[in-house]
């Protein structure tokens, strides 16, 4: 009789290793790692230039951040953290609109100029200055030679590019700043609506469309559609920066100021002063109320822009001012030469 109790045990044991094999493999095959909640770590609160809420005026900014003991952090955002700019229909074929804010998340805009700025038409040489000879001229217009390379002056990205009315092909760029650029009457636009662009990235080449005499670059700086100095961010006849930084401040209304980091200095070092006269006077008697009062409203500030043939005695008795008074405002000397189109703090 045979024996089938050994094919029996054998099979049996080959079964049980097949399934322990199968029962590694699958283990084997799972991940070996855990995933790992990392919680970021919350620094402690730091104020900065966005900390700043409704300024009714320069001076209640100051006096409610007490910039006088607090350093303003100026972080510069990565690229990372811009907000995604979106274009209506109407942004897209309009160069003026009112649809942009830049105070829609904070009160205070930091503009950066060093290191992100780009001379929009390097070397050229200015023509006619912004409100110059016509009090229309939204702009600055500069000059090199025909189907020379325009270049955008932020980041930022292309809102409008096209054939415009007496702009002739033109070009406008909502920069992540806070800030429009116009660039127009250019023979070609390289670039075209909805495009992303670098700072000093090739957009045009200088022409004479539109209402034009001769190639030129018009080059305009806006801020809520409304047109600015572009000279208060960059000195177009000396080729060089004003600033490092500017800063866009809301007021009251649909109003805005810019302002420069001396600007908050010298503002700050008269708002700790006024803050003491104000106490003192309180203490006192309602005359030094009085008195603190006119200081306060001398604290107005009123600017003036150098035009063709102004001196600083001349701006002194156009706006009842003093030559001493300009020059400490200033930071200047009675030997300063003024450019044509340098703004002046007068009071």
């Amino acid at each position: 009789m045979r024996n089938t109790s050994i094919p029996t045990i054998l099979i049996g044991s080959a079964t049980v290793i097949i399934l322990a094999l199968f029962s590694c493999a699958r283990q084997i095959s799972e991940p070996i790692y855990k995933p790992i909640n990392i919680q970021p770590k919350v620094d402690s609160i730091r104020y900065s230039a966005a900390n700043i809420k409704r300024a009714d005026s320069l001076i209640s900014v100051l006096l409610d951040l007490k910039l006088a003991s607090i350093q303003i952090q100026e972080d510069e955002p990565s690229s990372s953290q811009h907000t995604p700019i979106k274009f209506s229909a109407y942004d897209m074929q309009h160069v003026r609109t009112n649809n942009h804010r830049p105070f829609k998340e904070q009160d205070t805009v930091l503009v950066q100029l060093k290191n992100e700025f780009s001379n929009p038409l390097p070397n050229a040489k200015l023509i006619s200055q912004y409100m110059g000879r016509r009090r229309s001229h939204t702009g600055v217009d500069l000059k090199t030679k025909a189907n020379d390379t325009i270049k955008s002056a932020f980041d930022g990205k292309v809102r409008l590019a096209k054939r415009y009315g007496a702009y002739g092909n033109v070009i406008v760029i909502r920069h992540y700043n806070g800030l429009e650029t116009v660039y127009s009457h250019n023979s070609k636009n390289l670039v075209k609506a909805g495009d992303e662009v670098k700072s000093g990235q090739p957009i045009g080449l200088t022409g004479r469309t539109g209402r034009a005499t001769t190639e030129h670059l018009h080059f305009e700086v806006r801020v809520k559609g409304k047109h600015v100095n572009p000279n208060l961010f960059f000195n177009f006849t000396g080729q060089e920066i004003e600033e490092d930084k500017m800063y866009l401040i809301k007021r009251p209304g649909d109003n805005f100021v810019i302002r420069t980091p001396r600007d908050i200095a010298k503002v700050s070092k008269k708002s700790t002063t006024k803050s003491s006269t104000l106490k003192s006077s309180t203490a006192t008697n309602t005359a030094n109320t009085t008195t603190s009062t006119t200081t306060a409203q001398s604290d107005t500030e009123v600017y003036y822009i150098v035009k063709s043939g102004d001196s600083l005695d001349k701006i002194a008795r156009k706006t009842g001012s003093s030559v001493n008074n300009i020059c400490e405002l200033n930071d200047i000397k009675k030997t300063t030469v003024l450019r044509i189109g340098r703004k002046l703090r007068v009071k």
